[in-house]
């Protein structure tokens, strides 16, 4: 009787051994298929958010644009913008400029080295001059 009983007991240890290395094997493949699946959330939510920033960045940039008065001229003197975009004109010249503008009521003057700023807001092609200079100088501004 005493034989019988230890090889029931061996037999139930090696099949109970046996279960639980499959059942510890399966809950470590499907804790790391869960990790991996984590982790390729993960990082698809670092790609968004990195797109994000990309696309912020592009609509940041483009709502800007420089005009430079320098060896009396405006530098471009022609300049295509979308509405809403900012015009920032830097006077490089070591005399005072003025950006005047008559479709708009503006005449503003800028000293050396410092720059002043318009936001067009309004579509149309504007005539840019400066009454200061003795040359030419007129540029034009096209807003889209």
């Amino acid at each position: 009787m005493k034989k019988l009983i230890i090889g029931v007991f061996i037999i139930a240890s090696c099949g109970c051994g046996e279960d639980t290395a499959k059942k510890t094997t399966n809950n470590a493949a499907t804790n790391n298929a869960a990790t991996n699946n984590a982790a390729t959330n993960n990082t698809a939510t670092n790609n968004a958010t990195t797109n994000n920033t990309a696309t912020n960045n592009a609509t940041t940039v483009s709502q800007s644009q420089t005009v430079s008065l320098f060896s009396y001229r405006f530098n471009p003197n022609s300049l295509s913008v979308r509405a809403g975009t900012t015009v920032v004109f830097e006077n490089r010249d070591p005399e005072q400029h003025n950006v005047r503008i008559l479709a708009l009521g503006i005449d503003e003057f800028i000293d050396p080295q410092q720059s002043w700023s318009y936001v067009f807001t309004t579509q149309g092609e504007f005539l840019i001059e400066n009454s200061l200079s003795t040359n030419d100088m007129k540029a034009t501004i096209i807003v889209e």
